[in-house]
């Protein structure tokens, strides 16, 4: 095939700019630009100009549809001139711009291929990508071709990666649309007309750019139907979607703004009264978060602030990372969050010192849980309460720590004076009537009751108390009878001040059979684990035995006898455990016989509270 060499001199048409800014959906703006030459360039955007380069090439088909390769030979301004040769009887050829993206052409219906590959630098789109197609008319006998324009076929899409995405490896721009792929470009008319016969729908970038970095995609032109740009990172990969239309124009380019990809939000908030072995210690503030992975990735600070409903300040936090779910504790001024409602705000910081908005949300502190523990007690309290230790420590008669209660709430949150409004004063009643002074000392055996009632934060409790007065723990008294709930006696009986109370010494009769006894009641509201002890000395006579004896609610507990020819026998009965019933709670002690020297002499007895089963 005979081939003629031609020159042809052509002017490359730049793409209009868009103005948009945001509005992915929005009208494409137009900016005019022009072509220059440039040396170290290939043809690629520098700025808002095009530069044709020393080594670029066309692909110009001729008459017989062969792709031929021309070399620049020249460059001025927006003109170039390339070099090659045609099949000789050519009168008509189409050149198309990178030729390495050319594959045929069938008279004026040209095939080009987008790649899906369009690795470039930040800021430009991918050297030696965006097509241009341009067509001249040959004169024989006259090797150049003047007057070829090359005009461009595809549409740019143009966004920006925040400052915080750092050292982007890859930029993906996909979507329901084929966007890359083979083009059919029928130059027939005056204007190309271009039909997408491709089927990529994604096209990829790899390099390595810096933060905050522009990106320029070459695509095939049409209307996009939504979208999603990935962008892989040393550490994550970000991703944003939209659901709208992004229409692509040849030889215009849309400017999609600065992305913004999902970033962290706050989702809920609740609160939880804390306790510790029943006691109310404070309030703990749940926030949950929406952290997507690249977010949480790169986030290097969380700022968070909790208020109340009058703006004050309860609670802030600060870390250098964030997760899907803080817990925002007391601190030593607000331990416990009363009720109401509260708002947590926030910030977040990512990489690059980017601050971040979490959003606002509300929550509901609960009202208090809590009980109340009346302090009010008799000997008989601390005994149900499972301490006979102390029971036996109490003035059997007295109720004590009338005026004094104690709420299952922590000394800190008492004791602070953000809580003075919502901490009530106390109310105390002894049986019924309102009682401010500490103790009280009863007049008889019997029941007795001390409510309590407190308030705190809107919940007020109340506790009774069980101040029965029983008559124990018991301590004898040898010299006189009891002034509450006296023995009774039978027989010779004889109070002293010598350290023993007499019982049966009969002055005038040797022989007398009378026996002694002394019998006491208390007052029990059940049955009672009792301790009994006494000491003392049990007289018999040459003719006669005598018999010392304890008993308990009827039983006996203790027994000594002395026998014929005996003198005094001194005893001790040590601890004698048993029950005091309370169909039954008495107490009596008693000698078997009484004569002019038979007795028995009581010198201590202590009656005190056992161990509660």
């Amino acid at each position: 095939m005979k081939t003629t060499r031609f020159i042809i001199a052509a002017v490359a048409i730049a793409a209009a700019v868009s103005c948009s800014k945001e509005g992915f959906n929005g009208e494409t703006g137009k900016e005019s630009a022009k072509i220059v030459t440039g040396e170290m360039t290939k043809t690629s955007l520098n700025g808002k100009e095009i530069h044709w380069t020393s080594d670029d090439q066309i692909a110009v088909f001729d008459n017989a549809g062969v792709k031929n390769v021309f070399s620049i030979i020249d460059s001025n301004g927006s003109y170039a001139s390339f070099s090659g040769s045609v099949t000789s009887g050519t009168t008509q050829i189409y050149a198309v711009y990178p030729q390495n993206l050319a594959t045929s052409a069938s008279g004026s219906t040209l095939k080009v291929n987008i790649p899906s590959d369009q690795t470039s630098k930040a800021g430009s789109f991918a050297e030696e990508h965006n097509i241009s197609v341009a067509k001249g008319t040959k004169v024989p006998g006259n090797e150049e071709i003047a007057g070829v324009v090359f005009k461009n076929v595809c549409g740019l899409l143009k966004f920006t990666v925040p400052a915080y995405v750092e050292d982007a490896k890859s930029v993906t721009f996909s979507s329901n649309s084929v966007i890359a792929g083979e083009l059919t470009v029928d130059y027939s008319g005056d204007v190309p007309s271009v039909q997408v016969t491709g089927a990529s729908k994604s096209v990829t970038m790899t390099g390595s750019y810096p933060a905050g970095s522009q990106f320029i995609f070459v695509l095939a032109p049409g209307t996009v139907d939504g979208f999603t740009v990935t962008v892989t990172t040393e550490k994550a990969t970000w991703s944003i979607s939209k659901d709208v239309d992004v229409v692509l124009e040849p030889g215009k380019y849309k400017n999609l703004g600065t992305l913004e990809f999902e970033q962290a939000s706050a989702v809920s908030a609740s609160a939880a009264h804390t306790y510790e072995n029943g006691i109310l210690t404070g309030t703990d503030v749940t926030l949950n978060l929406n952290i997507p992975e690249a977010a949480g990735k790169y986030i290097t600070r969380l700022d968070l602030q909790v208020k109340n409903a009058q703006g004050t300040e309860v609670r802030t936090v600060s870390k250098s990372n964030a997760s899907a779910t803080e817990v925002i504790g007391a601190n030593d001024n607000w331990p416990y969050l009363p009720y109401g409602t509260y708002t947590v705000t926030g910030t977040y910081t990512l990489s690059g010192n980017v601050v971040k908005e979490l959003g606002t949300v509300m929550f509901t502190s609960e009202k208090p849980k809590y009980t109340l523990k009346s302090n009010a007690h008799s000997s008989y309290t601390k005994y149900i309460e499972g301490d006979s230790e102390s029971a036996n420590e109490c003035d059997p008669m007295v109720i004590a720590s009338i005026n004094s209660a104690t709420p299952s709430i922590s000394e800190t949150i008492l004791n602070n004076s953000n809580y003075i409004d919502i901490i009530g004063a106390y109310e105390f009643t002894l049986n019924g009537s309102t009682y401010t002074e500490s103790s009280y000392t009863a007049t008889a055996y019997g029941p007795n009751s001390v409510t309590a009632a407190f308030s705190f934060d809107g919940v007020e409790m109340t506790d009774e108390a069980n101040c029965h007065i029983t008559g124990l723990p018991y301590t004898f008294n040898p010299s006189s009878n009891d002034s509450v709930n006296a023995w009774s006696t039978s027989g010779n009986i004889k109070w002293n001040d010598s350290g023993a109370i007499r019982l049966g010494y009969n002055f005038s009769n040797w022989f007398a059979s009378e026996k002694a006894s002394i019998t006491k009641n208390f007052n029990l509201p059940e049955d009672i684990n009792i301790i009994t002890n006494c000491s003392g000395t049990t007289n018999g006579t040459s003719a006669q035995t005598t018999e010392f004896r304890i008993q308990i609610s009827g039983t006996d507990v203790y027994t000594i006898t002395s026998g014929k020819e005996t003198s005094k026998v001194q005893f001790d009965s040590g601890d004698q455990n048993s029950t005091m019933t309370n169909e039954s709670p008495t107490v009596v002690c008693s000698n078997s016989r009484g004569t002019s020297q038979a007795c028995s002499r009581i010198a201590s007895l202590m009656i005190t509270y056992g161990n509660k089963k």
